[in-house]
């Protein structure tokens, strides 16, 4: 069995984070984390969420 000791030479960084979390790196995921961020948008999200109902709607 390999010696466990590389563990007290590596280090490793992490964060702690709330809320939704897309994997921008597939298709799905960018279309999802886009659309969010589109509908939460406070400048034009009421513009977007018309426009994303006129597309469903068609």
């Amino acid at each position: 069995m390999p010696s466990l000791n590389w563990r007290k030479k590596q280090s490793v960084d992490a964060m702690l984070m709330t809320g939704d979390s897309y994997d921008c790196g597939k298709k799905m995921g960018y279309m999802q984390a886009f659309v969010k961020y589109g509908l939460r948008n406070l400048k034009e999200g009421a513009k977007f969420r018309k426009g994303i109902e006129k597309l469903l709607s068609e």
